[in-house]
């Protein structure tokens, strides 16, 4: 069985609508930020306007535009911000539907995300990524490609209604005190509530080694649960089997969190959208019915040279070559792995949307990279 990703063919994953927590019980159409759980946040434009933190075919930097620092086993980007962290240790639990869990490890009552952890308000809390709506690059909005991110996102807790495959484990560690955020990626497990361990050594890929450690941003919580982030550079495995001996691995730059909110008892960023899932199909979410609602957004971008050198195995082809959306168009073809065309200059042919020297759109003659963006939830989470 194939886990990985795969050329794109189905529609756009296009509509967006924001909800108040009052309209929970009405029809969503995803991809949904609502209001009340998760979203708002303390600022941060659509396009992040900081400079990049490095440009193809250099080494592996986590500099940004604010002072960074490197020690132990994460890199520390720091900005200037403050405000009181929110603190509520009064749960909220998800609305009587015919979709909401019942099992009492689900926290139905007391959470409304399923967070397998009840972090209580405690100024340290840890989340994981449990819902993803793409909405760039365009390869990953659509198609076979987008259906693998939504099924590895979710865990594989059927008795939550939660029926991914949990192979792509993003983790998100709060320190309020600190006004900091760890984000970097776990192997599978097979029990979501054993925990998840930050990946922090080196992988192998084909031929290629990558150093994959958690990076921490500076990202205070203001008094209304609102956060901003600053921006750094990670690598996220994405497992392709339980063992994690099949990988893939997205290079994140400047990757930053805005437009967040997190619950104040620290256990969510947006909703199980029980409401809106149908018992008659098992619950099962579509493109017009997520499983989340998604609370919170995140921005990067990937340049084409990173992405080269990244292999996709079972399509035997580099993330670059996936990125142009056109293999027989910007691959080299042949035996072998196939990587992006080049010029007789060595420089990839493909031209992406975005410029990495600017972290803007393409312009100008830059186009060496391509924008990731998304809509996220996250629920509460066993951090080792």
């Amino acid at each position: 069985m194939r886990i990985f990703f795969g050329h794109p063919g189905a529609a756009l994953f296009s509509c967006v609508r924001l909800l108040p927590l009052a309209l929970l019980g009405a029809a969503a159409c995803a991809p949904v930020v609502v209001s009340g759980y998760g979203q708002g946040g303390s600022g941060g434009a659509s396009s992040s306007t900081t400079s990049p933190t490095g440009n193809g075919g250099s080494p592996w930097d986590t500099t940004t535009t604010a002072s960074s620092s490197t020690g132990g086993d994460t890199t520390t980007t720091s900005a200037s911000g403050g405000g009181t962290a929110c603190a509520d240790p009064g749960n909220e639990g998800l609305p009587s539907s015919g979709c909401t869990p019942t099992s009492p490890v689900c926290g139905s009552s007391t959470s409304v995300c399923v967070a397998t952890a009840d972090a209580s308000a405690a100024p340290s809390f840890g989340l994981r990524v449990a819902h993803l709506t793409m909405t760039a690059p365009k390869v990953f909005t659509q198609g076979i490609v987008k259906s693998i991110f939504d099924s590895s996102t979710a865990k594989n807790l059927a008795a939550c209604n939660l029926n991914g495959s949990g192979m792509f484990n993003w983790l998100l560690r709060f320190d309020t005190e600190a006004g900091t955020l760890t984000t970097g990626a776990a192997r599978p497990v097979s029990d979501p509530f054993s925990g998840y361990t930050f990946i922090d050594e080196t992988l192998t890929l084909g031929a290629t080694s990558f150093a994959v450690a958690p990076l921490t941003l500076s990202s205070p919580v203001d008094p209304a649960c609102g956060l901003t982030s600053t921006a750094g550079d990670v690598r996220l495995p994405f497992f392709g089997n339980l063992s994690g001996t099949t990988l893939t691995i997205l290079p994140l730059r400047s990757l930053r969190f805005f437009d967040t909110h997190v619950t104040p008892d620290h256990n969510c960023i947006g909703a199980f959208n029980a409401a809106n899932l149908s018992p008659a199909n098992g619950c099962t979410p579509d493109d017009t019915h997520p499983a989340f609602l998604d609370g919170g957004q995140l921005e990067a971008f990937i340049t084409l040279e990173d992405a080269d050198t990244v292999l996709v195995p079972p399509l035997d082809e580099s993330l670059c070559l996936l990125l142009t959306g056109n293999a027989s168009m910007y691959g080299t073809g042949g035996g072998g792995t196939k990587n992006c065309k080049r010029d007789a200059g060595n420089a990839i042919v493909f031209q992406g949307d975005w410029c990495s020297a600017t972290n803007q759109p393409a312009a100008g003659g830059c186009a060496d990279a391509m924008r990731f963006a998304a809509t996220f939830a996250a629920s509460g989470t066993k951090i080792n």
